[in-house]
């Protein structure tokens, strides 16, 4: 009696014998350990950095309707 092995991943049945040979020429072509880092690491959304608004260009900085990232001096008046 033969018995065949099923995962089960998303709502479908997957035979470990098809996932093993479609694994297979991944692994030998890159390797156990950085294909194992991929499966683990794919899933895991990532997080996007904001950047701070002082890392942001003035012009786009005036786009998004921020001030100046420095207030300018006050003018110096010559005659009065």
């Amino acid at each position: 009696m033969q018995t065949t092995n099923h995962l089960s991943a998303s709502g479908h049945d997957l035979d470990t014998q098809d996932l093993r040979a479609a694994l297979e020429p991944i692994i030998r072509l890159h390797g156990l350990r950085r294909v194992l880092l991929t499966a683990l690491f794919a899933r895991k959304p990532r997080k996007r950095r904001q950047p701070e608004a002082r890392e942001l260009s003035a012009h786009i900085q005036r786009d998004i309707g921020l001030g100046p990232a420095h207030t300018p001096p006050p003018p110096v008046e010559f005659m009065r």
